[in-house]
């Protein structure tokens, strides 16, 4: 596995690099000093925010750094826009310093984007096989800064460079579902579409069916369903690109009215035209990019521990007693253990868990998805449903996308909980949330 994910991370280092090249063709000195400390800064970081913080607080301060620079692709497509996007030219002396600068924070992302797809561990072999890598990458720019004339002559818009690497550095934070951004962008725009819906109807004090025939709340519950939240998260993560895109495309071109010889004139306005068109690359194989980190967000490769429910029943008394050790199942071994509960046509499904030192006890579904259950992989929980990654720690409390919690008590005999209980926290919190895609009262 490690090797595997060290090819990634070499194939798509050259392609930014390459890229780098080529854009500051010109800034070859401070293109080498900023990839070069960049790359061991990042990596150096990386190394010491793992050992010096615990849990996901790492994965989510880099996480936050992603949602910061995707952020800034639409601040750069908003000033592309309005002031268009004529190829660079000739800067003041500030050039060198700025070109260090950017390329350094590019390669910083992508050296901890490297720690976290590799993490270090107590294995020494771990260690090496990164720091392999690493000089593997630092060998590679060489080769490009030594081939960089040979390469096709493919001019930069202005915020190209920025699409170009930030969307780099995206596609491979999809691999990993921690650090991906395209999921949780997603579910935000499904959970804002669902709180709009109900604090709409709340407002107007709209009751249910009596105004309402059950057709109507159908074609209403669709704005609930998983596919407008992707499509709609899908609007806002191309916005960028497709605005430095258009911007490329409607570049007005430059006169040529002051040339007498029409025939002049025509090579004078294909050669703006060539000129145009290979502008449009790197926005153009940004969205490529962009595209591949969403269908990796979508189709994970990851393997989720999900384990067939077992079927309970309850005791005379009205009891659910879920042993803590019963031959090969173990509750405190740090996986989730799914269970179903019947009566009549009604199914619950709920799953134990150990974590932080304690049992914990929640419905497998929450308040907000539709109940498509939580599988369990690298010390979280994900919401099958919209993709939520849910940390071990914060499995049993309430709120958001956490599995709902349920009343249990444990001594010598095993975990209990109320069967009722267990019936009415599931028709209340995750059957009553389904009514406007039919599948509740």
């Amino acid at each position: 596995m490690i090797l595997a994910r060290g090819v990634t991370m070499l194939l798509v280092w050259a392609i930014l690099v390459m890229g780098l090249a080529r854009a500051y063709a010109g800034e070859k000195a401070a293109l080498t000093a900023g990839c070069a400390a960049g790359l061991v800064a990042g990596t150096i970081f990386g190394f010491f925010l793992f050992a010096a913080v615990p849990g996901e607080i790492p994965f989510f301060i880099i996480k936050s750094a992603l949602a910061a620079a995707f952020i800034s692709l639409f601040i750069v497509a908003a000033i592309v826009w309005y002031r268009g996007t004529a190829a660079e030219g000739d800067r003041p002396s500030v050039r060198h310093a700025v070109v260090a600068i950017t390329v350094f924070l590019f390669a910083a992302g992508y050296g901890l984007l490297l720690v976290c797809r590799l993490p270090y561990g107590t294995d020494n072999s771990q260690f090496m096989a990164l720091l392999l890598i690493l000089l593997a990458m630092l060998g590679l720019w060489m080769i490009v800064y030594r081939l960089e004339p040979l390469l096709p002559n493919i001019g930069m818009a202005k915020g190209g460079t920025s699409l170009f690497a930030v969307s780099l550095l995206l596609f491979i934070a999809s691999l990993s579902p921690r650090l991906d951004l395209f999921s949780p962008l997603s579910m935000k725009v499904m959970k804002l579409i669902h709180d709009f819906v109900h604090q709409f109807f709340e407002s107007m004090l709209i009751p249910d069916h009596p105004f309402f025939r059950t057709d109507i709340w159908n074609y209403i519950g669709l704005l609930f369903s998983n596919g407008v939240g992707f499509w709609g998260g899908l609007a806002i993560w191309f916005i960028p690109t497709t605005g430095v895109t258009l911007a490329t495309f409607r570049e007005p071109l430059p006169s040529v009215a002051h040339v007498r010889q029409a025939a002049v004139r025509r090579k004078l306005i294909a050669a703006q035209l060539r000129e145009r068109r290979r502008r449009l690359f790197f926005p153009l194989f940004a969205g490529l990019v962009m595209a591949a980190a969403a269908f990796n967000s979508s189709h994970p490769s990851v393997e989720y521990w999900d384990p067939k429910p077992l079927a309970v029943k309850a005791d005379s008394a009205g009891e659910i007693v879920l042993p803590v050790k019963d031959g090969d199942v173990d509750l405190k071994d740090g996986k989730l253990h799914k269970y179903l509960y019947q009566k009549g046509a009604q199914k619950v499904r709920f799953f134990a868990l150990y974590r932080s030192g304690e049992l914990t006890v929640v419905l497998d579904a929450c308040s907000i998805c539709q109940p498509d259950g939580y599988g369990q992989n690298e010390g979280t929980v994900i919401c099958y449903y919209c993709k939520t990654l849910i940390p071990l720690e914060t499995v049993g409390k309430p709120g958001g996308c956490n599995p709902i919690p349920v009343p249990f008590a444990v001594d010598g005999s095993g975990v209990h909980l109320s069967a009722e209980m267990l019936v009415n926290t599931w028709v209340a919190q995750v059957q009553s949330e389904k009514k406007l895609p039919g599948g509740g009262k």
